[in-house]
This record gives C-alpha cells, sequence and structure tokens, in this order.
C-alpha cells in the first residue's frame, strides 16, 4: 500500500505538496526493514526522495525542516530532494547535511553517498569526507562511496585522487582505484 500511494503522489507532482511530510516519515522505512533486504529498502528511499523532488518548491519547507530529524535517513532523503529542486540556492545546505551524513551509522551513511554520486561533481567539497570513509568498518558503506567518488568525476578530482592514494590505507586504496578506473579507465590501467 505505501509503494502504490508514494506512485500516486509522484503521479499528481506539484499539486501533492501536502503528501511530503508523510513522505518524510516513509523515509523511515521500520516496517519495510522487516520485509525487504537493505538494497530494496535503499532503492525505496531513493524513489521517496525522487518523489519529493516532484513536489516542487512547495514542499521546500517541509523537507528544509525536515534537516533537523533525528533520524539521519529522513535528513539524506530531504536533503537530496532539496538538492534536486533547487541546485542553485539550496546546494551548501543539502552538501552540508549529506557530507556530515556519511560519519552517521552505516546505513544512513550509506543512503548519503549515493546521493552524493548523484549530485556528481558538483560535491567535490565532500572528497575528503569521503576518501575518510572509505576505511568505514562496514563493506556497504565503503562501496557505496566508491561508486560517489566515482561520480565526482574531472582533472582536479582524478589528480587529488591519485595524490591520495600515496597515503592510503589498504581499503581506501581499493576504493580510489575503483573511482579512478571509473572516472577515467585509460589513465588508470
Amino acid at each position: 500500500a505505501r509503494l502504490a500511494a508514494i506512485d500516486k503522489v509522484a503521479e499528481v507532482g506539484p499539486r501533492a505538496a501536502s503528501a511530503a511530510p508523510a513522505l518524510l516519515v516513509a523515509l523511515r522505512c521500520e516496517q519495510m526493514d522487516v520485509l525487504f533486504e537493505t538494497p530494496q529498502v535503499t532503492g525505496i528511499r531513493q524513489t521517496i526522495a525522487q518523489v519529493l523532488e516532484k513536489l516542487g518548491p512547495t514542499a521546500v519547507p517541509d523537507l528544509q525542516k525536515a534537516l533537523e530529524s533525528e533520524n539521519g535517513l529522513v535528513r539524506v532523503g530531504a536533503a537530496t530532494a532539496l538538492y534536486r529542486i533547487d541546485p542553485q540556492s539550496l546546494r551548501g545546505q543539502a552538501l552540508t547535511v549529506l557530507i556530515a551524513a556519511l560519519q552517521a551509522d552505516a546505513e544512513t551513511a550509506s543512503d548519503a553517498a549515493p546521493a552524493l554520486e548523484s549530485v556528481g561533481a558538483d560535491a567535490s567539497e565532500a572528497l575528503p569526507e569521503l576518501l575518510r570513509q572509505l576505511g568505514h568498518g562496514d563493506p556497504a558503506v565503503r562501496c557505496q562511496v566508491g561508486h560517489a567518488l566515482a561520480g565526482l568525476k574531472g582533472d582536479a578530482i582524478t589528480l587529488e585522487l591519485q595524490q591520495a592514494m600515496k597515503n592510503a590505507t589498504p581499503l581506501q586504496m581499493v576504493g580510489i582505484a575503483y573511482a579512478i578506473a571509473k572516472q577515467n579507465p585509460r589513465s588508470f590501467p
């Protein structure tokens, strides 16, 4: 029922802005954790963030309030939607939340990394924290962070990654090598 309702809200678009608080509660996904494996739940949360984006500027006040939520998953979903609604004026606010979320619990960090990946090169200020998180104890976080690093792209980022390789731990080296290879396979055989 929750998934069907999310789809219907997406169809209605900005006229469904009053659904924003319920969508933000759905980001918590407590009831779905029992039913699905984590990758599916993460996909549902990403879908919810996309639907929140479709609600447009009328949802911004609810999303900004959600940035203060005690639940990291809610903060990540709200920040992702805010960035997508207005990357020009909401970029700084969204990136601050997403970078901080990398330091939260593993599930929140695993959601923040793909959000940063979707931001792409515009999230370059997340590079230092992403590099630190390549040493995270949870392999799912390391995997997602590697993808996020690959999404940053750009010659300057590639050079920074190559420099970071010199002082990296073995776990960090794997993530950095993956990111460089994804960005430009010819530059890193």
